[in-house]
């Protein structure tokens, strides 16, 4: 029934039910990677639809969720002393979430793990672009 007038909101709730499924962070992402395709797809076949911005906005939460899961995962290499792991996923946080506020935290983990592996050349290169990202910095 693609001529409904109800798909719209069907393809709404569709996102909002996977939304709804998506646990905490510290679990798997499955649901909120579902949730946010289906938001997507929701937002491009129906762009003047009133429900684009409240899609929009649960697309910025679930991406929050999905930087904090890497972050954390980050950190818990850095606990374990895995910091080349760490840097790899402080750079995921940094490149596919830049602008959640996990982003900023990424970079200063990221800075610290090259610091610890004595990368020095490659840290000064990543302070350059922290401030360039980051004027007023920590």
């Amino acid at each position: 029934m693609s001529a409904s007038p109800f798909v719209p909101a069907s393809q709404f709730k569709i996102g909002l039910c996977y939304y709804t499924l998506a646990p905490r962070s510290a679990l798997d992402q499955q649901y909120s990677y579902r949730a946010i395709d289906e938001f997507q797809t929701f937002i491009e076949y129906y762009p003047a639809n009133e429900l684009v911005p409240e899609a929009t906005g649960y697309i910025q939460k679930l991406n929050e969720r999905l930087a904090q899961k890497l972050f954390e995962t980050a950190q818990l290499y850095v606990n374990m002393e895995y910091y080349k792991s760490a840097t790899i996923y402080y750079t995921n946080v940094i490149e596919k979430f830049h602008d959640t506020p996990f982003a900023e935290k990424a970079y200063i983990g990221k800075l610290r793990t090259l610091i610890l592996r004595n990368k020095y050349q490659e840290a000064s290169k990543e302070i350059d672009k922290y401030f360039e990202k980051y004027p007023a910095g920590r």
